[in-house]
């Protein structure tokens, strides 16, 4: 079971990367994986370039200008089971070749998040509140305002600003709040890094996609 706290400086913490087989290749042949465009999805660019920020502010910049961060889990359901499931459905498209790979890496390089609260900024518009009081709040502000179910892009900038501001919880393991997170043994914890070096790696196992 993993420890309740993270701790931060050149401590290590074991990580799981589920990548297309092809980069098996890449890490051999370069001795690192590195991503230099948005390997995920179009669709969300924007709102992966705004986790881009976010590691950038964390850990430092890349070394490659416009580099994309590096999808991992630290928690794939929880605490009792950190390492991802080969068995499960949906981690690459349906009979695609993949590899999962289980590295270590310092946590000082690593930015760990809320998988679940990380979809208010993928949705690039939810709110999160501090509890349920503050969202019943923050929805009557807005209906007040007319804005109840405008677009992100429609907002004035103050509800932009405050909205974009809650995001930041997604980033806090210990925030808690019924109905809205998990408390940090029960949370499913995503990690962004912007490089894996093949000198970190523990194991490598090969899958097709289910």
């Amino acid at each position: 079971m993993r420890k309740q706290q993270v701790k931060n400086g050149n401590e290590k913490i074991k990580l799981w990367s589920i990548l297309h087989y092809e980069l098996l290749e890449v890490l051999q042949k370069n001795q690192k994986i590195v991503y230099t465009e948005n390997k995920h999805t179009q669709e969300w660019d924007k709102e992966y370039r705004w986790m881009a920020k976010e590691l950038t502010k964390r850990v430092g910049k890349p070394k490659n200008k416009g580099q994309y961060p590096i999808w991992a889990w630290y928690q794939y359901h929880d605490s009792s089971q950190c390492k991802p499931d080969l068995r499960r459905i949906a981690h690459l498209p349906s009979g695609v070749k993949g590899i999962r790979i289980e590295f270590e890496k310092d946590a000082s390089q690593v930015m760990l998040s809320d998988f679940v609260l990380w979809h208010y900024p993928l949705s690039y518009k939810g709110y999160i509140p501090d509890n349920f009081r503050d969202a019943k709040a923050f929805d009557k502000r807005l209906k007040e305002a007319g804005l109840l179910k405008a677009d992100h892009e429609q907002m004035p900038m103050k509800f932009k600003m405050e909205i974009e501001a809650s995001w930041q919880k997604i980033f806090d393991l210990n925030f808690h709040s019924r109905y809205i997170s998990e408390p940090m043994h029960k949370k499913s914890i995503q990690a962004n890094l912007w490089e894996i070096s093949i000198d970190e790696v523990l194991k490598i196992d090969t899958f097709i996609a289910r």
